[in-house]
């Protein structure tokens, strides 16, 4: 590495951790004012490393931030200094100037990846020494067309629910059985209900009954022959103390995930969410599988920032601040203005998520491209004219 490498990425880290630490600071500034309460309560030890953990969680949208700041705010000092035009003046390529630069676009965009993937267990941290939520009401699981589940309270963390009502369908819609139960929980891979009454009805199963052991059996003899849908009466009715039901492997995890907003959750918990789900095609995972590919394309985010402000600003050193200012305004907001399209597009489905959360990425590149050859070709025309 030359002396000229040497010293612009000096510079560039430099602007690099000014600009994160900026950022940052305005971060913590915004999670002290949003908690102020929880703050004056708790001890400082405990703040700190809170506060920590959340900053963590927020770094792979803040560093492709800062890699932009640190290259638009380094080429903008070497132009104003003359630095610029006395390092290209000496047949030195831009390309060779900035070329530890775009290695460290390629580094931080592969640290930002991780950060991304291991964003669960950032998020744990989270749950576990912040503020969290460890009960909701009204929790439903909807198991495509073959169950129905409505929990009054569900406890989150311990996967128990208080007044359940468990509806299940036969193969044509109709009723099969209901649960009604006082208390219900997730235990070993099976629910376990207490203190409720099951109610079975004719279905092309046959008729659910209840067995010494508190287990589902079906009686064929009983089997539903008239395919139309209609209410029924059942023709078994039941209560119980306790009841197993390894019929219905309905694991609450992946609806309580689902039952939070898609922003909320980390990558593994996507793509837990996009893998596990018993409706691969539904809609309602619209937004959770946009989410999932837009961390994907923000990961490389670093170093398109990094290759379309040179690609900007390097095709022509001799332009001024002002006109790199507007121009770097301009791609900003013609990201964010794709972007803000391209979430009601992936959200709901009208494009492939893939392609939606692809779009703001490759269209900023892609203009930046042309950008960048129109100009060179304008400024070669201009000379040959004048000449």
């Amino acid at each position: 590495m030359g002396i000229i490498e040497r010293y612009i990425t000096w510079e560039w880290t430099k602007w690099f951790g000014l600009g994160l630490f900026f950022l940052l600071s305005l971060l913590i500034l915004q999670f002290v004012s949003e908690d102020l309460d929880i703050f004056s309560k708790a001890n400082g030890d405990f703040d700190l490393g809170w506060l920590l953990i959340r900053c963590l969680s927020f770094l792979p949208w803040l560093l492709p931030v800062s890699c932009f700041l640190a290259t638009f705010l380094t080429v903008a000092f070497l132009m104003m200094r003359g630095e610029l035009m006395g390092i290209l003046t000496c047949s030195f390529s831009w390309i060779y100037c900035f070329r530890s630069v775009i290695v460290l676009g390629c580094f931080i965009s592969f640290l930002s990846w991780l950060f991304v993937i291991y964003g669960d267990q950032i998020q744990k941290s989270i749950d576990s020494n912040g503020p969290k939520i460890s009960s909701t009401s009204n929790f439903q699981m909807k198991i495509g067309s073959s169950r129905l589940w409505y929990f009054d309270s569900f406890d989150l963390e311990n996967k128990k629910g208080i007044n359940l009502h468990l509806y299940a369908f036969d193969s044509n819609g109709n009723d099969a059985y209901r649960i009604r139960a006082r208390k219900a929980k997730w235990d070993n891979n099976q629910w376990v209900f207490e203190d409720g009454s099951f109610l079975g009805f004719s279905s092309m199963e046959g008729l659910p009954l209840i067995d010494q052991e508190g287990k589902i059996i079906w009686d064929r003899a009983e089997a539903r022959t008239d395919l139309n849908s209609g209410k029924e009466s059942p023709l078994f009715n039941k209560k119980f103390a306790q009841m197993n039901l390894p019929e219905a492997m309905d694991d609450p995890e992946i609806h309580m995930l689902i039952s939070r907003k898609p922003n909320s959750l980390s990558f593994l918990e996507l793509g837990n969410v996009l893998g596990k789900y018993p409706e691969a095609g539904s809609e309602y995972l619209f937004p959770f599988r946009y989410r999932f590919y837009q961390l994907v394309w923000n990961s490389t985010a670093c170093f398109l920032s990094i290759v379309c402000s040179l690609l900007v600003i390097m095709k022509n050193p001799q332009q001024k601040l002002g006109r790199l200012i507007c121009l770097s305004l301009l791609g900003v907001l013609f990201f964010y203005s794709i972007r803000t399209f391209c979430d009601s597009l992936g959200e709901n489905g009208i494009l492939p998520a893939v392609i939606s959360a692809a779009l703001p990425y490759l269209g900023t590149f892609l203009l930046a491209v042309v950008y960048f050859v129109i100009s060179k070709s304008l400024i070669s025309a201009f000379i040959s004219k004048e000449s």
